[in-house]
């Protein structure tokens, strides 16, 4: 994946925490550490705590950076002041998808040239609020470590190819979540800020 030459713009719900991907290892960890201490808190009872979550944390920001990521988000509160473990990765794939059509008719594109998923993945195209997407819907087993035991968790998994009217390239939004149990209600969540979604060229 390639420099975007555009910007993304979005709004996401409650309060969310940006982890850059593309401004150095330094900026990265700085950032997990500040997210950490803000999570759980800087008492000393609590360091194991932030030494799994940062550990988590790193794993996350480098599955990102893998797939050439160029933004990472990790909600802290979405509804009322409890944490929402959501998380947001955008990238700019490079497809080679025509530009010719309306945006629907380029994501049913997009949407043809994916690969197929597993079983379980539902693959759809949407059209929300003028933004059209290609959106594929998947469960996975993920491998966690907490004091010193590992646990496997079901995560729900939610990407949206994204095209817009006048932009040529596709964007890609992959939300992540373990509260496979609210399935319906994330989606519509994630849908939501999908239809938000508008592009610019970047000041120069």
């Amino acid at each position: 994946m390639s420099a975007p030459t555009e910007v993304l713009d979005f709004v996401l719900p409650g309060e969310w925490w940006r982890i850059p991907l593309d401004l150095g290892e330094a900026a990265t960890t700085d950032s997990i550490r500040g997210l950490v201490q803000t999570v759980v808190g800087r008492s000393d009872e609590l360091a194991s705590r932030r030494a799994e979550l940062r550990e988590q944390l790193a794993a996350t920001t480098a599955a990102a950076k893998k797939v050439q990521a160029h933004q990472l988000y990790l909600a802290t509160r979405i509804v009322g002041s409890l944490p929402f473990p959501v998380s947001l990765v955008v990238a700019w794939p490079d497809l080679p998808v025509s530009v010719l059509g309306s945006p629907v008719e380029r994501a049913e594109l997009v949407a043809a040239s994916l690969p197929e998923g597993s079983q379980s993945q539902e693959l759809d195209v949407v059209e929300l609020s003028g933004v059209a997407a290609a959106r594929t819907t998947s469960v996975r087993s993920a491998v966690y470590e907490v004091e010193g035991e590992s646990l496997t968790l079901p995560h729900l998994d939610v990407n949206y190819w994204v095209t817009v009217e006048g932009v040529e390239r596709v964007a890609l939004l992959s939300f992540t979540s373990p509260m496979v149990e609210l399935t319906a209600e994330l989606i519509e969540l994630f849908d939501a800020v999908i239809s938000t979604i508008s592009v610019r060229n970047p000041v120069a």
